[in-house]
């Protein structure tokens, strides 16, 4: 049945009296949203608790407002200049104290300027207490046969990070590469309780997925940056979406758009200490 006019209707079955009009709500639907726990499973709780970021509180859980969304733009207004605007105030430290900590002396002269320049505009986000933190690398090329169909690779036990050489003139992947792979220096140098609140963020997103097989490893889609973020050990969470930092401020608007890929970028910001709850 079709209602071209509801008022009537309502009016008819005592919902509304008569002549009086719907007023719209002056406030967003979720705003102060709270959700009952009573008799919940404990278990179910906190993952609640975790997934939304909040608190519980005389039974209830009261989700806080999103980290992300008050450091970047809702997707209303997600436009180029203000994600631009966004970036500019999360540098807010010398960024060359982070760049100095990396050899860049085998690198080609054009290549080098480039690596040093993403490499400052990354340090400028990075707290200097976990600069500090972190031990020197090498960045380098490398043609060896490992590195056929991979962009670069980061060495845990002596922190020397390669790069594929066909990226030497290919300056975008370039800088998404040296981003990436200082993303795995960054874990490294994580605190534990750091590391947990990507890890947590991790269980609770693919809690019931069922992981597909890449090289011999599991992977979960979910909705992160690239499927290939979603390693079963949760390590490569950091690396792919601190990538998302260096995309041009029109392709990082785009993406931004997606809720879920904000929230985990939110999750990156924090645990790295870029941002605070």
């Amino acid at each position: 049945m079709e209602i071209s006019d509801p008022l009537p209707f309502l009016e008819a079955l005592g919902l509304l009296r008569p002549g009086e009009r719907i007023a719209p709500p002056d406030a967003l639907f979720n705003q102060r949203l709270q959700a009952g726990v009573q008799g919940m499973d404990p278990g179910i709780v906190e993952a609640l608790r975790r997934a939304t970021g909040g608190e519980v509180a005389g039974g209830r859980i009261k989700a806080r407002e999103r980290v992300a969304e008050r450091v970047f733009p809702r997707d209303g207004r997600m436009t180029p200049a203000a994600v631009e605007s966004s970036l500019s105030k999360l540098s807010k430290y010398d960024g060359a104290a982070f760049a100095a900590k990396a050899d860049l002396r085998k690198l080609p002269e054009a290549a080098r300027s480039t690596v040093e320049k993403a490499m400052v505009e990354l340090g400028a986000m990075l707290p200097p207490a976990l600069v500090k933190r972190m031990p020197s690398t090498t960045i380098s090329f490398s043609s060896a046969k490992d590195m056929e169909g991979v962009a670069g690779k980061f060495h845990p036990r002596t922190g020397r990070i390669r790069i594929n050489s066909l990226l030497e003139n290919d300056t975008a992947q370039l800088i998404a590469t040296v981003v990436h792979e200082n993303g795995h220096r960054l874990w490294q140098a994580l605190p534990q309780k750091n590391r947990r609140i990507i890890m947590e963020h991790f269980m609770v997103r693919t809690a019931g997925e069922k992981p597909f097989r890449h090289k011999g490893r599991d992977y979960y889609r979910d909705q992160w940056a690239d499927e290939l973020a979603g390693l079963e050990d949760g390590t490569e969470v950091l690396p792919y979406h601190l990538e998302l930092l260096a995309l041009p401020p029109d392709v990082l608007a785009a993406r931004l758009r997606d809720t879920k890929l904000r929230e985990t970028l939110e999750v990156i910001l924090q645990a790295i200490g870029i941002i605070t709850s």
